[in-house]
């Protein structure tokens, strides 16, 4: 009998070890609402329904030989607190830390809805909660910090405020938007300042992710490697509050692929996109907005090769799109290159800059 108590008072010594080595889960004890007014939310260029054109035959949603859906499968995003005394992010990418959205998916703070009337019917989308079971295009309750998410933006600063960041891609182009609030007199954090769509109707309206400019670049005959200066340029979808501004910036990511292959076209960065290394050849850190980078691309000297690069938008704790932008130019490097004094060159072409297929005339099939 004794033996039994033993064990079960070492069982219960390891238990009560083991959960407080457990990441802490934690929300707001007061709900804090990320509310947006409903505001319509759409990253497709073409969308024709409510929050765009409204040139769809009901003008609110879609059929699909209309239209297709106002937010692809490839939506993503993230949202997390910013301290507006210190000018910090309190972000964490590692789920159980810091005080963002943890594992709570994007699926479960947006909705997009589609019935089938015999072809696909896309209605709008909106961030906010889906409604289970409820039909229709109109938007559910906002969402909040009260849910399963990491920590509280309230419980570090009384003036914080909540960050949005959020992409999607649509034919080999990423489009991407930021948002930020400061939090309202009872705590809640209130995004607004949308454009109004052709209805009047606010739109949370996804712009292009902006495209790496290669302003200066080297080739080192020797080993291959190409290093360049990337700058890119503003965000065309920015709602962020003045005094909030979520330490934004970007990381430039690449393909080196074999010379004249198919350009990239699908925009996630799981399919092949690698972070460019710095130009000491470390890991790459994020560049603030308004800044520019330097890269190294390793190629192989004795390959022909072309580069591709594209750029993620990102935020200082690590938090970031997974989608990225169009392609750059191909950059073409290692062997055989091409005679930089050619004469279709033109005035003004250094033989470093890039050259040939630009992101919009990549070949292959439609992405989304």
């Amino acid at each position: 009998m004794k033996t039994i108590s033993r064990i079960a008072i070492g069982a219960a010594v390891v238990l009560l070890l083991a959960a407080t080595l457990q990441p802490a889960f934690a929300a707001c004890a007061t709900p804090r609402l990320l509310n947006n007014g409903g505001a319509f939310l759409v990253s497709n260029p073409d969308w024709g329904g409510a929050g765009a054109t409204r040139t769809c035959q009901f003008g609110f949603g879609c059929y699909l030989s209309e239209s297709e859906a106002p937010i692809s499968a490839g939506f993503a995003g993230v949202f997390w607190g910013f301290d507006t005394t210190t000018g910090t992010s309190s972000s964490d990418p590692a789920i159980g830390f810091g005080i963002d959205n943890g594992g709570w998916g994007v699926d479960q703070w947006t909705k997009s809805r589609v019935a089938d009337f015999g072809q696909p019917y896309y209605y709008p989308a909106f961030i906010s909660l889906d409604v289970p079971g409820e039909p229709n295009g109109t938007s559910g309750n906002a969402p909040n910090w009260s849910f399963p998410v990491d920590g509280c933006p309230n419980d570090i600063d009384p003036d914080s405020c909540s960050c949005f960041l959020v992409s999607d891609q649509w034919a080999g182009v990423g489009y991407v938007m930021a948002d930020s609030a400061i939090t309202d007199g009872i705590g809640n954090f209130i995004f607004d300042g949308f454009p109004a769509d052709a209805g009047g109707g606010a739109s949370m309206v996804l712009a292009p992710t902006p495209v790496p400019e290669v302003t200066l670049s080297d080739r080192d005959a020797v080993s291959g490697d190409v290093t360049m200066t990337i700058a890119i340029g503003a965000l065309g979808a920015d709602f962020r509050d003045a005094g909030c501004s979520c330490n934004l910036g970007f990381m430039v990511y690449q393909q080196v692929l074999g010379r004249g292959g198919l350009a990239p076209m699908d925009r996630s960065i799981a399919t092949g996109w690698v972070a460019s290394p710095d130009a000491t050849g470390g890991p790459q850190a994020m560049t603030p907005l308004g800044q520019t980078a330097s890269i190294k691309v390793d190629c192989d000297p004795a390959l022909q090769q072309d580069i591709y690069l594209a750029t993620a938008i990102v935020e200082s704790g690590g938090l970031g799109t997974t989608n990225v932008s169009a392609n750059s130019f191909r950059i073409e490097c290692g062997a055989n290159l091409a005679d930089p004094n050619r004469e279709d060159r033109g005035p003004g072409r250094s033989s470093d800059a890039p050259r040939g297929r630009d992101n919009n005339r990549g070949r292959g099939q439609r992405d989304r």
